[in-house]
This record gives structure tokens, sequence and C-alpha cells, in this order.
């Protein structure tokens, strides 16, 4: 994936990572307007709406979801080894985060959030 200026660009792509107002988003969907082309628009162009998800939303809410996994995990009084047996038991994360990342990467993140959350309640 590729970052675009969508200044520089009359019609993004699904799919591409697009900068507005210094934050980075990903076009979700692209949708032709059935409104008549303005006057006011200068250039003629019909209109397109574009959906966007942020990148940075998703990965703080991602930070989220460890945080509270490891949350739980000290308040069922789970020990690590525990937690990361509990882990295990979930395949399709696993399998998509090491197509994704080369890793298990929710594994490892959370394992760390455990400790350092442990570390902070001694």
């Amino acid at each position: 994936m590729t970052t675009t200026d969508t200044t520089s660009v009359d019609i993004p792509e699904q799919g591409q990572l697009v900068q507005v107002r210094q934050r980075r988003y990903v076009v979700t969907n692209i949708v032709g307007s059935t409104l008549p082309i303005s006057p006011l628009a200068g250039d003629g162009k019909p209109q397109h709406l574009a959906t966007l998800a942020s990148v940075e939303n998703d990965a703080r809410l991602h930070e989220m979801h460890i945080e509270l996994d490891d949350l739980y995990a000290h308040l069922y009084g789970l020990a690590r080894d525990e937690l990361a047996y509990i882990l295990d038991t979930f395949p399709i994360v696993r399998r998509k985060d090491e197509a994704r990342y080369g890793e298990y990467r929710t594994k490892r993140m959370v394992l760390d959030a455990y400790e350092r959350l442990e570390s902070r309640m001694r």
C-alpha cells in the first residue's frame, strides 16, 4: 500500500492509503454522486463520496483491547502461563497475525502488557 496525497488524485481507489489533514486513512468505499455537477466546484467533474477508516484509531483500539485483556487476566488471578495457554486457543487470531505480521503479534503484545501491569502492581 502506498500513501497518496489526496490533493493530487482525482478519485482514490478502495484500499488505498491516503492522507487528510496530517492523518492517515484507508479508503474503504467509493460512491459516485448522483447530484448534478456544481458550478461552484470549478473543475466540472462529478463528485464522489469516499468512506475512510482511520489507521491511527484502529491501532489505538487494538492497544485498548490488549490492556483490557490484561486487566481481566489479573482480576481472574491468571498466571502468565495460564494467559499464554488461553491465547493459544485462538487459532484464527494466530493465523491472521502470522500472515500479516510474521508472528503471533497479539499474544506477544498481551503478554508484554501483562508483564508491565504485573511489575506496576508489585
